[in-house]
C-alpha cells in the first residue's frame, strides 16, 4: 500500500518516535547513553535533550573552550588541548612537556627532573594537610563552644601536629627547588628566579602559581 507499516513486522516505536527494530543499533531508549547517529537520546539518557559528550567525554561539558580554567573539562591541558602535551613548568609557563624536559636535561630525560616531581608532591601534600588543619580548627571551635568540663582539648594537639608537618612539606619542596645542585633545571627562567633572583617568583609560598598564599596560610 506504499507505506512503511507491515503486518506482524519487527519494528516498534522507540523513545524518539521512530519505528525501529529493537535489535537495530538505531533503536533509541531513554535511560541509556546513545552513541549512534540518528537517535534523539542525549548523553544524559533523555530523549531530545540535545546534550552531547564533549572532547573529554563529559556529558554536556564545556570542553576546553572556556578561558576560565575552572570551567574546562578534566582532560584539558594548560594550552586548552584535550589530552594535550602541555603542562605548567616551575616558572608558571605553559610549555610542551617533552621538549621542555629534554631542554632541562640536555636531551637526556623524557620526564620531569626528580627534584621537580618531589617539590610538586611536597607542595600538594602540604596544601592537602592545611585543608585538614582548617577542618580540625572548625571542629575545635565547635568543641570549644560546647565545652562543659575541664578535660584537655584533644584536637589542639592534632592541629599543631598537622600544621607542623605541613610546614615541613613546604620547606622540603622549596629546598629541592632553590638548590641549583639538585634542581636539575638549566632553563633561563630557573636561573633568573632561583639563582640570580632577577625576577620575582610567580609561585606563592604554598607553591601555587600566581597564588595568594591562602592554601597554606
Amino acid at each position: 500500500n506504499g507505506n512503511d507499516w507491515q503486518s506482524h513486522g519487527s519494528g516498534v516505536i522507540d523513545d524518539c518516535g521512530g519505528c525501529v527494530d529493537p535489535t537495530d543499533q538505531l533503536f533509541s531508549r531513554q535511560g541509556g547513553q546513545n552513541y549512534f547517529t540518528g537517535g534523539c537520546i542525549g548523553c544524559d539518557g533523555v530523549a531530545n535533550s540535545a546534550n552531547e559528550l564533549d572532547r573529554c567525554g563529559v556529558c554536556s561539558g564545556m570542553g576546553c573552550a572556556p578561558e576560565d580554567l575552572l570551567k574546562r573539562s578534566w582532560c584539558c591541558d594548560c594550552a586548552g588541548t584535550p589530552f594535550g602535551p602541555h603542562l605548567i613548568n616551575f616558572c608558571c609557563e605553559c610549555v610542551n612537556r617533552e621538549p621542555h624536559w629534554k631542554a632541562l636535561s640536555g636531551s637526556i630525560f623524557n620526564g620531569p627532573p626528580a627534584s621537580h616531581a618531589f617539590a610538586e608532591h611536597m607542595w600538594s601534600t602540604g596544601q592537602r594537610m592545611m585543608r585538614d588543619v582548617a577542618g580540625l580548627v572548625a571542629s575545635f571551635q565547635l568543641d570549644l563552644s560546647n565545652r562543659t568540663g575541664t578535660a584537655p582539648f584533644a584536637r589542639a594537639e592534632a592541629i599543631y601536629q598537622t600544621h607542623t608537618e605541613a610546614k615541613e612539606h613546604f620547606t622540603q619542596g622549596w629546598r629541592a627547588m632553590r638548590d641549583p645542585l639538585i634542581a636539575d633545571d638549566n632553563s633561563s627562567c630557573y636561573n633568573d628566579i632561583y639563582v640570580a633572583s632577577n625576577v620575582s617568583n610567580p609561585r606563592d609560598i604554598c607553591g601555587v602559581c600566581h597564588g595568594d598564599n591562602s592554601s597554606c596560610a
